[in-house]
């Protein structure tokens, strides 16, 4: 009977193979883990921002509801205007045009200019809106992580809460 003898080069060689076997099989699993993570959050992040804008456009809504409501009482025309304004970013689903709309045309800027407390509350609007966004004409400086992206629709969210507070008292 011939007797096989195994070396300590053959034992180490499948040794590796072995480990090199399952440190591929490993990194395939782990290249899948990643694309499903990458996936979800993805899918997470989308749902995140479609919700953000869904408030935003109820905001939006209550900004027309509260400018209406001011016209009727003070009878001022500019209010009308802020009312058919916030009527009609409640509709636009694109931030960036609503902030178009809303900051960078010369006849809305002028309409906030009523008393100095909305004149500030819409200042502030457009600077969260530049911080959402980047600011208009420059390279785009809009948060990258989703947490970044989620403080920056916070304070255009609290700056909408505090033009709606100034609309309120003024006049």
């Amino acid at each position: 009977m011939q007797s096989t003898q195994v070396t300590p080069l053959s034992v180490a060689s499948v040794f590796l193979l072995v480990l090199a076997a399952g440190g591929i099989a490993g990194f395939v699993i782990v290249s899948q883990k990643n694309s499903e993570l990458q996936t979800n959050y993805d899918s997470d992040r989308q749902e995140t921002m479609k919700r953000d804008t869904e408030l935003l456009l109820l905001m939006m809504s209550k900004l027309a509801e509260i400018s209406e409501s001011k016209a009727l009482k003070t009878h001022y025309q500019v209010f009308s205007f802020m009312h058919d304004l916030f009527s009609e970013l409640a509709a636009i689903r694109d931030i960036e045009t609503q902030r178009t709309r809303l900051c960078n045309d010369p006849t809305t800027v002028s309409a906030f200019d009523v008393t100095p407390d909305i004149q500030r509350a819409h200042a502030r609007v457009c600077d969260a809106y530049d911080g959402l966004l980047g600011a208009p004409g420059l390279p785009s400086l809009a948060p990258v992580r989703m947490s970044d992206y989620q403080n920056s629709f916070n304070n255009l969210l609290l700056a909408l809460i505090e033009l709606d507070n100034a609309l309120s008292q003024d006049p």
